[in-house]
């Protein structure tokens, strides 16, 4: 039985009624009796309110047939963070780990008819700077974007601030609250294991019990099976393997586990997912191996979905996963200074076939390991371990986010922490629990600590030289990544949601309001630093906006790009980052609102199965065509090298066969002779088509920086029409554009944004809905400066 009613008690409120999921934010968000947090400098107010303490409390009914079981059980699934728990006046217990499930027993305290929980929270901002008085010694740890004492408390760590999130340390109940009533045993959850070999796929299966039970049955898509011991092996009849999107089915199977008293049930997928630390001369692989198959990874890092955490649902998570799959990815990382999330989100990604990168819940930081905080971990590991384990989608779990990079240049008490808590324990509980799960001790890590740590021969490398260090885009070609786990670059949101924050008055990137939602300090600097490399002087804000997203998109194309041609020694790419918790200047590529930016419109190209890439040096283009497919590849490459008025200078075509699961230059052409003095006015466009003449990959390429091209002020002509519940855009210009932005009335996503305009053919943009043609606007790198 849920328990979902609560009332909330805070400094100026009493009773105020609300439903589980719930926190002092978003209650009186709800009600109306806070600024949202988002608008303006609103979020100093709302980080006031967290100076004091809140309550909640319930009031509910345990019937006759409840109140006689043997057992009652009162279940938290998350309690956000610091709080005293009683019932019926009864206090059960001081919880400090927003990370875990509490599970009190309360068969003498119940009564039959009303009872009562109390939950009283403690002010986060005072219990972090009481431990920070006392364990000063982990201070520097901390981002310096966060409150300081974050360290010191088992909670989402990026509630406390960080350089994209902003300082809202919530408090209430996260997730369900349940009772759980029973006479003998109730079976809570089951530890699943595979074996594959020579073809074959047998199961074995134990039944995690409350309690005692001697009989059990269970079920696996219609089949039946009995034991005495809740202990099941058997082999699976004419099984369907599970595999990640683009690389065959996402089957799943009803599992149920029936006792005498519950049910237990799970979706499993069958597969085997590994990584591989082969050596070879260049260093050490580090290679996702799924069913056999060496995967290319390509995703991005995952971190919550909103800062008032009550508000993420089903709903909201799977709106991000569709984003990921419409951008062709395989995998997300949930990065390590969040939360772990729901059941559904892991629930989405197995259905969707989306690998999960899992992060425990430390980034960045280190506390002190006292024998409270190391029993407090070891819970919250176990429970996150035992809940996360039977998903299809989970690749790999990883003990921390940039902690080893740095802990070893401490002192000797944060280095025996360190080894103490992600090179042994949370390794053996893994081993323990989820003995099938890869454990990466870190991101980035080559698993040698405290050798080679962010070595990119070795292991998973974040490489930050482009944007923190200022290189410029080409210095990603500079290296030859294994596996790169983050990178990224800033850029502004779309106007509609500046238009949510901010007012006219505020329109300037360095504005008070514009600076509080852009939390990485000195960024929108560095935005402006990275434009000059790239655009003539930007006058006008919102054409700046877009400019930003340009920037953004480009940088991570020749990142992303540069990998994949490059397969083989490097296995993976997961950009910072998929998503925003508020609306904000960020590395995101979709933002808070689920607004697509320039990135993720690039990301759904260089992401595709198949990809044509150039490479360009000087005036000489290598083609190189990438097949991330089970089967070779037939087809064709066209190119044309043009003026910006669409004349031919030259061009020509080559028949390729791509293997698959390769990627493999085809092609290496110099235009020096033909371009001469002329790099300023010319531009190459190139497409990869399939067996039947269908396009698959559009490259357009010129030789010199947008601000040293020599653009034509364009007509473009739009005309679009809507039929059978979707709307078409076409688009014509008399001159070569680039960087075409179709900016909507609507909030949809179209076919293509942010393209290039390269013959007089034009191009047909598509969207699900109806569009009000009169009211699009557009943009374009050629028109950028006036």
């Amino acid at each position: 039985m849920k328990i979902t009613d609560f009332k909330l008690t805070c400094k100026d409120y009493k009773n105020l009624e609300c439903k589980v999921p719930c926190s002092l934010y978003s209650v009186l968000l709800e009600k109306g009796l806070m600024d949202d947090p988002y608008y303006g400098l609103n979020e100093k107010k709302a980080l006031k309110l967290c100076e004091d303490d809140c309550e909640f409390t319930s009031l509910f009914i345990i019937d006759k047939e409840t109140f006689e079981k043997n057992n009652i059980l009162l279940r938290f699934h998350s309690l956000d963070t610091v709080c005293d728990v009683f019932f019926n006046g009864h206090k059960l217990d001081r919880c400090e780990n927003m990370h875990r499930t509490f599970t009190f027993d309360v068969k003498e305290f119940a009564k039959h008819g009303e009872n009562e929980i109390k939950i009283h929270f403690y002010s986060p901002l005072k219990y972090i700077e009481e431990k920070n008085d006392v364990y000063a010694l982990y201070t520097s740890w901390v981002a310096k974007e966060a409150i300081n004492g974050a360290q010191h408390i088992r909670k989402c760590t990026s509630s406390f601030g960080w350089d994209w999130g902003p300082q809202l340390p919530d408090m209430g109940i996260f997730r369900d609250v349940e009772l759980i009533a029973f006479d003998e045993g109730y079976i809570d959850n089951l530890f699943i294991t595979q074996n594959h070999k020579d073809g074959k796929i047998s199961l074995h299966i134990e039944c995690e019990t409350i309690g005692k039970l001697n009989e059990f049955k269970l079920t696996l898509d219609g089949e039946s099976y009995t034991s005495d011991n809740g202990v099941f092996d058997f082999e699976v009849k004419n099984p369907k393997l599970w595999w990640p999107r683009g690389y065959g089915e996402q089957h799943l199977y009803e599992l149920t586990a029936i006792g005498k008293e519950n049910e237990c049930s799970k979706k499993i997928g069958l597969r085997t997912i590994k990584l591989s630390r082969q050596k070879d001369e260049m260093g050490k692989e580090f290679t996702v191996v799924v069913n056999g198959i060496k995967i290319f990874c390509m995703g991005a890092n995952y971190i919550p979905e909103d800062s008032i955490m009550p508000r993420i649902n089903r709903d909201f998570i799977e709106k991000r996963i569709k984003d990921a799959c419409d951008a062709n990815f395989n995998i997300l990382r949930i990065w390590g200074g969040g939360y772990y999330p729901s059941d559904d989100f892991y629930d989405l990604c197995d259905e969707y076939g989306i690998l999960v990168w899992q992060d425990f819940m430390f980034a960045c930081i280190m506390f002190s390991l006292t024998a409270k905080m190391k029993e407090n971990i070891k819970a919250e590991v176990i429970d996150n371990i035992k809940r996360l384990r039977h998903h299809a989608s989970l690749a790999l779990f990883c003990g921390n986010n940039e902690i080893e990079w740095h802990s070893h240049k401490d002192k000797y008490k944060i280095v025996s922490d360190y080894t103490d808590l992600y090179e042994t324990m949370i390794l053996d509980l893994v081993e323990e629990y989820a003995p099938q799960i890869y454990y990466h001790p870190s991101s980035p890590s080559a698993g040698t600590y405290p050798l080679n740590t962010n070595d990119p021969l070795y292991g998973d490398c974040h490489y930050w030289s482009v944007w923190h260090s200022g290189k410029p885009f080409e210095d990603y070609r500079n290296h030859k990544f294994r596996f790169l786990s983050e990178y990224g670059f800033q850029s502004f949101p779309c106007m509609k949601t500046i238009n949510t924050f901010a007012e006219k008055e505020d329109m300037n990137i360095f504005s008070e309001v514009m600076e509080n939602h852009q939390k990485k300090e000195g960024a929108n600097a560095k935005i402006l630093n990275y434009c000059a490399d790239e655009f003539l002087y930007i006058k006008n804000f919102e054409k700046l906006i877009f400019a930003s997203q340009l920037l953004q998109a480009t940088a991570i194309k020749y990142a992303t790009e540069h990998m994949r041609r490059h397969r083989g020694v490097c296995m993976g790419s997961i950009y910072w980052q998929l998503n925003d918790c508020w609306p904000v200047a960020s590395w995101s590529s979709v933002d808070f609102f689920g607004r697509w930016k320039a990135l993720h419109y690039y990301a759904r190209k260089f992401y595709a199965p198949l990809l044509l890439s150039l490479h360009e040096k000087g005036t000489e283009v290598t083609f190189n065509v990438c097949n991330e497919t089970l089967s070779d590849f037939n087809g064709k490459v066209k190119y044309e090298l043009k003026n910006k008025d669409f004349s031919l200078l030259t061009g020509g075509e080559k028949c390729v066969k791509i293997k698959s699961l390769s990627a493999t230059d085809i092609l290496c052409e110099d235009f020096g002779e033909i371009i001469g003095e002329n790099l300023q006015n010319v531009f190459l466009s190139a497409t990869l088509y399939d067996e039947k003449g269908i396009e698959i990959s559009k490259q357009t390429l010129i030789f010199v920086k947008p601000k040293r091209f020599k653009f034509d002020i364009p007509t473009v002509n739009l005309k679009g029409n809507y039929r059978d519940g979707k709307t078409s855009l076409f688009l014509t210009a008399d001159s070569y554009v680039k960087g075409v932005e179709i900016i909507t009335g609507e909030d949809v996503i179209l076919s293509d944004n942010f393209f290039d305009i390269d013959s007089k053919d034009g191009i047909t943009v598509t969207a699900d809905g109806e569009i009000d043609i009169d009211s699009i606007k557009l943009n374009c790198v050629n028109t950028i400066h006036l």
